[in-house]
Formats: C-alpha cells, structure tokens, sequence
C-alpha cells in the first residue's frame, strides 16, 4: 500500500497531468475500473494457471502445441524460431517456479511472465483497495521502460535463434 500522504500526493500529480477525470474527489478508482482491474488479474492468472498445465517441451519450444496449435510456421518455414518461439515453454517454467529454465529457454518469456504476475498483482491491489495501480508509475519514464523491454524481446529472439540453429 502507498502511504496516505503519497497517495494524496500522487493524485494530485495525476490531477496536474490532467488524469482526474479517473479518479473521483475520493481517490479511488470507479467500481467500473476497479472491476476491470480485477477481470485482467484473473485473466493474467488464468494464463499462468493454463501455463502450469502445460509439459514443457525439452527442445524449448512446440509447447503451445498441447493447446491444438500447429507448429510455428516461420520455424517450419525457415528453420529459425520466430521472435516468439519458446515464450509458451518459458511461462509453462515460470508457472512452476522454474525461473532459471524459463530464461534459458526464452528470456523474453520469463520477463514477459514476471512482469505479468507483477502486473497481475498491482491490479489485484486496485480491485480491492480501489487505490489506481498506474499512480505507482508515475515519475517513471515510460519509455525507457517500454524501449528496455523491446530489447529484453530482441535479445531474447536471438537466444532462441542461437540455441536452435546453433
């Protein structure tokens, strides 16, 4: 929980960015919101509980074939993984606490897990506490954040593309 004079802090941070029409005179987020808040903490945690039924394939990718999906068709096309190939396998580990094998496998997949479960987790918070999980962002530098992710993805991309194809 944010501390009351953080809080009233960052509200008033939100109300200069001209953010308030989010927020009632309260503070809290709407029932609306915090209703959806709560819907994509579920949906978040319904992935990670569908990943932890999943067997992870041992060649590090194929996994979402267990959910009736054929098999990625620019790997079967060119012989390398797509950008998204093993991201199935690495949330099946990380679904199981295999973090370490989840970033061997596709480090891009661990991140992207993880940052759900902490998404997964602030969301939650806004659901029930009503308090907008976005106010802990603030201050933040959006973009650096989002520019540091895409290259966690391209990094993780050419793992993938040297443990497959060597």
């Amino acid at each position: 929980m944010i501390f009351q004079g953080q809080r009233k802090h960052n509200i008033m941070l939100l109300k200069d960015l001209g953010r308030s029409r989010f927020l009632p005179p309260s503070g809290q987020a709407r029932l609306g919101i915090r209703l959806a808040a709560g819907a994509g903490a579920m949906v978040i945690w319904s992935v990670m509980v569908l990943a932890s039924f999943l067997q992870p394939d041992p060649r590090g990718l194929g996994t979402h074939e267990q959910l009736g999906f054929p098999e990625c068709g620019f790997y079967e096309r060119t012989g390398w993984p797509c950008p998204t190939c093993g991201m199935t396998t690495s949330f099946s580990y990380v679904s199981r606490g295999q973090i370490v094998k989840a970033f061997i496998v596709q480090p891009a997949g661990a991140v992207t897990a993880l940052l759900g479960l902490i998404l997964s987790l602030f969301l939650f918070d806004e659901a029930v506490s009503g308090v907008p999980w976005h106010l802990r962002l603030v201050g933040m530098n959006i973009k650096l954040l989002f520019i540091i992710y895409c290259v966690i993805l391209l990094i993780g991309w050419m793992w993938c593309c040297v443990i497959h194809v060597g």
